[in-house]
């Protein structure tokens, strides 16, 4: 999957908006995205590769890269099992045909971390449009997705470039340990 999304986080006062190259089947994601924080604006282009459980910042301008390992496990953008359905609304209007999207808004909660959300995907192929997480390491953080394509557009957006073989070559267990939701409510500082 493919496509844009707009994040705010409520600690950090992060807002940030840009595409995102999401695999499933080999547990990767690709952000690439520019934002603000209270310590100015700054640009994202993170790799996460979670069956290798490492994660990439990569600075294209400066030919450098960051490397830590992802102390986390890959969670699919689907709705996850014990979810509740909350609603089902039309975003647009159903009184004329196509300019209506059907969407369905679930409600969880991760008692391992005291961590609860709100998902909304399309009624027809299950299409992530938004979602709202919180818990108390991160506090609040808003996602909207737009844009979508289904598939991978580049699967070469997966390979670290060439300048981060040096990054390569350190051991998981060597690097410090950082989580998905440590790493967008950051700020760009994690890494």
């Amino acid at each position: 999957m493919t496509g844009n999304a707009y994040m705010h986080t409520e600690i950090g006062a992060i807002t940030t908006s840009g595409t995102f190259d999401y695999d499933a089947l080999g547990q990767q994601i690709r952000i690439r995205s520019s934002g603000i924080s209270p310590s100015g604006a700054f640009s994202l282009d993170l790799l996460m590769q979670f069956q290798q459980k490492v994660a990439y910042e990569i600075d294209y301008s400066e030919r450098t890269c960051k490397k830590v390992a992802l102390d986390a496990s890959f969670n699919p953008i689907q709705i996850p099992p014990g979810s509740f359905p909350v609603a089902q609304t039309v975003l647009g209007t159903s009184s004329v045909a196509g300019m209506g999207l059907l969407a369905n808004t679930w409600y969880g909660e991760i008692p391992e971390i005291q961590a609860m959300y709100t998902l909304v995907f399309s009624d027809n192929a299950c299409v992530p449009l938004s979602g709202t997480y919180y818990s108390p390491e991160s506090g609040t953080i808003i996602t909207s997705f737009y844009n979508i394509l289904l598939g991978v557009r580049d699967p070469m957006d997966f390979i670290p470039p060439y300048f981060c073989q040096t990054e390569e070559l350190k051991k998981v267990e060597d690097l410090p340990k950082t989580n998905f939701f440590r790493l967008m409510s950051s700020g760009n500082k994690q890494l």
